[in-house]
């Protein structure tokens, strides 16, 4: 099986192809002879926290009006909800636009059309409960809980055909902190890993049950070796993680 391993901080300049720009923050195109077209990310120089990517749903898409199911209108029982376009951010604490003096309380959305895709709660400014993700079919695709815009109580994420739940993740001030479950769509349990202070074995699923991705968090960041692999549970890749950062990327595909 024909392997490629690209090295973060070393330059790489290959005769017959086209030049590598190994500038931060933007998506690369690498040319290699003989070979296909990797898409591949620069790495950050900024070590992150680790953001669990459950493919439920992506919270950046927004679908097309003339993409979205017809008829279809969720009602939001809270009196006072306004589109998140009105929401203003000062020092931590979120206004409505237009009422800047009293810190926000009540509900943002975001909705195209009759479809809402977002909510998000706060009391006195700050996130205290729920922010809540739509799937494109209008079910929800994802829950988070947060008080003092912290995230604390349970990730949730479902299956997108039938709405079942897929993982249940734990949060305690901000870390994956106790029993992280990942759920098959007749709602057996696939797999159970135990975090603390956001360390532990992390383990996703394809939604036909095969692994999608496993590796160790260490205080919220990826660490060691993580292996990626397709729907098959084919090995596509292995990165190697320092304390968040990438240190070098290996395709087996």
């Amino acid at each position: 099986m024909k392997r490629i391993i690209v090295f973060s901080c070393i330059g790489i300049f290959i005769t017959g192809c086209s030049s590598i720009d190994l500038g931060f923050g933007e998506k690369k195109e690498i040319l290699l002879p003989d070979s296909k077209k990797i898409s591949s990310q620069s790495y950050e120089k900024r070590e992150t926290k680790f953001v669990p990517e459950i493919d439920i749903i992506n919270p950046e898409f927004n679908v097309g009006v003339s993409n979205l199911p017809k008829n279809k209108d969720i009602k939001v029982d809270n009196k006072v909800n306004f589109d998140i376009s009105d929401k203003i951010v000062k020092n931590r604490i979120t206004y409505r636009k237009g009422a800047e003096e009293v810190p926000f309380t009540g509900m943002f959305l975001l909705k195209i059309g009759t479809h809402l895709q977002y909510t998000e709660q706060y009391v006195d400014g700050k996130l205290n409960g729920k922010k809540i993700w739509y799937s494109e079919s209008g079910e929800i695709g994802m829950i988070e809980e947060y008080k003092d815009n912290i995230l604390n109580g349970l990730k949730t994420t479902y299956y997108r055909d039938n709405g079942e739940m897929k993982t249940k993740i734990p949060y305690v001030n901000g870390e994956i902190s106790g029993e992280m479950i990942s759920y098959a769509k007749d709602g057996t349990v696939i797999s159970k890993e135990n975090f603390s202070n956001g360390t532990g074995e992390w383990r996703v699923y394809w939604d036909n049950g095969k692994l999608r991705e496993e590796g160790k968090l260490v205080s919220g960041r990826k660490d060691d070796l993580w292996r990626y692999f397709d729907s098959d549970e084919e090995l596509e890749k292995i990165t190697e993680y320092r304390n968040g950062r990438v240190l070098k990327n290996e395709w087996f595909k």
